[in-house]
C-alpha cells in the first residue's frame, strides 16, 4: 500500500465498494464502519481495527482493506480525529443518517439537507468520474435523497428550496457525468424551468440519439429491445412537455397560460415530435435497405428537353429579377447623386451668406473704427490743427461707408441669384 492516501474520495469508493459486496442496505455499512471507528479512537492498545472484523464476514474488497490498514496505522495519532470525522460524515451523515434519530426505524425523519448539499460539492472534485456517476445513481434510486420538482410539490405541503437544489444538482451532475446515458440527459427535462431550457434538453436528447443508436447499429447484431428503449427516448421527452406531464411547477405555470394551437414554442415542439416519430420509426431503422434502382439508359432526347425547359424558365426569373435589381439600384444611385449636389449647392449657398454676413459686419465696423480714430486725432489736434483733422476724419469715414454699400450691394446680388436660382429648380424660396 505505497501510494495509499485516504481522504474522501478514498473513503467514498470503500465505502461503496463493500455496498456492493455484501448486497446489502446502508444500515449493516454504518454499523460496521461505527465499530471500525470505534476500535480505532480506543485507547486500549490491545484493540485493533482489522481485530473488529472477526465480528462480520470475511471482507475481499481490497480498497476497504486498505482504509482499514490505514486506520490501524493512525490509532492514537493526530490523524485519527480527520478519519473519523471523513467516517462519520459519509456513513452517518450522508448515506445513512442518524443524528437526531430515537431509533434506526426514524431515519426518515431526519433531514440531512445540508449535508448532503456538502457532500455533492465536494464530488464536483472527485477524479473518479465513474465513482461520481455510481453514487449519484445509489441517491436517485432512493425517494428521500431525489424527487423530481412535480412530485416534491405533490408530495410535501411546503416546498423545500434547499432539497429542491440537491434533487437538482444529482439529476444535473448525472447528466454532465462522461458516463451519462441517454436516460440521464432526458430526466433534465422535469427540472427545466423555461421553454428555452426545455428546447436545449431536448436537442441533445435527440443528438444524443443518433450516437447511441450508430454505435449500437454498428454491431452485427444490434439488440432489438435496446434498439427500442433508444427510439423511445425522443418522442418520450417531446411528449412530456407537449402533455405537461410531470413539469418543473415553474415551466408548468408559463405554458398553461399559452395557447398551444398558436405559439411558436409548441409549434417547435410539434416539429421535434413529428421528426421523432418520422426518424426514429423502429421499423425503419432495423428493416430498412438502401438498395436503389439503376438506369441502363442515358437520358432520351425529351427528357434532355425537359430539363432545358426547366432551366431556361429558372434563367428567365434570374434575369427578370437581376434587371429589376439593376433598375432599383440605378434609380436608387441617381436620387443619391440629386440630393448629394443639392445638399453641396446648399452648404456653398450657407457658407456663401455667412461669408458676406461677416464682411459687411466688417465694414460696419469699419466705419465706426474711422468715426473713432477721427475723432482722438482732433482731440489731440491743436486750435489751427482741428479743422485739418475734420477734414480727414470726414474723408475716412466716407470711405469705409463706401466699402459697406459696396458689400451690402454684393450681398444683394447673391440673394438674387440663390432666388433665381431656387425658382428653376422649383424650390421654396430661402431668403
Amino acid at each position: 500500500m505505497p501510494d495509499f492516501k485516504f481522504d474522501l474520495e478514498t473513503f467514498v469508493r470503500a465505502y461503496m465498494d463493500l455496498k456492493k459486496e455484501w448486497q446489502n442496505g446502508s444500515r449493516a455499512c454504518y454499523e460496521f464502519w461505527d465499530s471500525v471507528t470505534r476500535a480505532m479512537n480506543n485507547n486500549d492498545s490491545n484493540v485493533s481495527v482489522n481485530k473488529v472484523l472477526g465480528d462480520y464476514r470475511d471482507i475481499k474488497s481490497g480498497t476497504v482493506k486498505n482504509v482499514l490498514k490505514y486506520m490501524d496505522d493512525v490509532k492514537g495519532k493526530p490523524e485519527a480525529r480527520d478519519v473519523t470525522n471523513t467516517i462519520q460524515f459519509v456513513a452517518e451523515q450522508v448515506f445513512f443518517p442518524k443524528q437526531n434519530r430515537k431509533s434506526f426505524d426514524d431515519n426518515l425523519y431526519y433531514d440531512n439537507t445540508t449535508y448532503m448539499q456538502m457532500f455533492l460539492n465536494r464530488m464536483k472534485s472527485f477524479k473518479d468520474k465513474q465513482l461520481v456517476y455510481d453514487v449519484l445513481k445509489q441517491f436517485q434510486s432512493f425517494s428521500g435523497y431525489y424527487q423530481k420538482p412535480a412530485e416534491e410539490v405533490y408530495n410535501n405541503s411546503v416546498k423545500n428550496p434547499a432539497k429542491a437544489g440537491v434533487y437538482k444538482d444529482i439529476a444535473t451532475m448525472l447528466a454532465n457525468n462522461e458516463n451519462a446515458t441517454l436516460e440521464d440527459i432526458a430526466e433534465m427535462i422535469y427540472f427545466v424551468e423555461t421553454p428555452d431550457e426545455a428546447l436545449k434538453i431536448i436537442n441533445d436528447v435527440f443528438a444524443r440519439t443518433d450516437e447511441i443508436l450508430d454505435k449500437e447499429l454498428s454491431k452485427d447484431v444490434p439488440g432489438t429491445e435496446r434498439v427500442r428503449d433508444i427510439l423511445a427516448q425522443p418522442s418520450s421527452v417531446v411528449n412530456k412537455v407537449l402533455n405537461l406531464n410531470q413539469l418543473n411547477p415553474s415551466l408548468q405555470k408559463i405554458l398553461n397560460v399559452r395557447d398551444g394551437s398558436n405559439d411558436e414554442f409548441f409549434n417547435q415542439l410539434k416539429q421535434w415530435s413529428q421528426m421523432a416519430n418520422n426518424k426514429y420509426d423502429f421499423n425503419k431503422v432495423i428493416g430498412s435497405g438502401d438498395a436503389q434502382y439503376v438506369t441502363n439508359y442515358e437520358n432520351t432526347l425529351e427528357q434532355e428537353n425537359i430539363d432545358l425547359t426547366n432551366q431556361n424558365e429558372e434563367l428567365k426569373k434570374e434575369k427578370g429579377a437581376l434587371e429589376q435589381s439593376r433598375n432599383q439600384f440605378r434609380d436608387n444611385f441617381d436620387r443619391e447623386k440629386l440630393l448629394n449636389k443639392k445638399m453641396e449647392q446648399r452648404y456653398n449657398d450657407e457658407r456663401a451668406a455667412r461669408i458676406s454676413v461677416e464682411k459687411m459686419l466688417q465694414k460696419a465696423l469699419d466705419v465706426i473704427a474711422a468715426y473713432e480714430r477721427g475723432n482722438q486725432e482732433i482731440d489731440k489736434a491743436g486750435v489751427f490743427n482741428k479743422a485739418a483733422a475734420k477734414v480727414k476724419m470726414k474723408e475716412e469715414v466716407e470711405n469705409a461707408k463706401d466699402e459697406l454699400k459696396r458689400a451690402e450691394a454684393e450681398e444683394k446680388k447673391r440673394m438674387a441669384e440663390l432666388v433665381a436660382r431656387q425658382k428653376a429648380m422649383g424650390e421654396a424660396i430661402s431668403i
